[in-house]
């Protein structure tokens, strides 16, 4: 494959909210920036937990509905979910790959 024809990786993301103990699951190409960003707009203490790397935007989002999905009953508000037991094994269990 080419370099033109190459897609960037795009990585769906876990973000820790110290203070409300929430997790955000979002997509980003570039995740420190996006953590960064989240940050700056946080008076909260923010720490990224775990990425999950794709081929490109389109499996990341595919990827981010599904794991919104999974763990609907643990969601606060949007993309931010109760950081309890189902989730923090999941995303433990990356670090392990």
């Amino acid at each position: 494959m080419n370099k033109e024809t190459a897609k960037p990786p795009c990585y769906v993301y876990f973000i820790l909210n110290y203070d409300s103990q929430a997790i955000k699951i979002g997509i980003a190409k570039n995740v420190k920036r996006r953590l960064a960003s989240l940050q700056t707009s946080s008076s909260s203490k923010l720490e990224l937990l775990s990425t999950i790397k794709t081929n490109d935007v389109n499996k990341a989002r595919k990827l981010e509905q599904s794991l919104h999905q999974q763990f609907g009953e643990l969601c606060v508000r949007g993309e931010w979910f109760k950081a309890q037991a189902k989730l923090l094994r999941y995303i433990d269990k990356l670090g392990e790959q």
